[in-house]
């Protein structure tokens, strides 16, 4: 599979997460677990390792609304 589906495709893994954090492996593990669980208790598809591009940025930022 391309390398760059998931960036296409609007989901983050932790390594697009380490590299807008500037963070550690582990800790970018975490804040993907944490919104998962959030997305989890929403009844939202979780997808491990993996999180929306959309809803990590509106984590990150604020929620952005035009």
């Amino acid at each position: 599979m391309d390398k760059n589906f998931y960036k296409s495709s609007g989901w983050y893994n932790s390594n697009d997460v380490m590299d807008i954090l500037e963070c550690g492996k582990t800790k970018a593990y975490e804040v993907i677990q944490q919104l998962n669980k959030k997305r989890a208790e929403k009844n939202l598809l979780v997808i491990k390792g993996r999180i929306p591009a959309v809803e990590f940025n509106n984590y990150l930022y604020g929620e952005l609304r035009p």
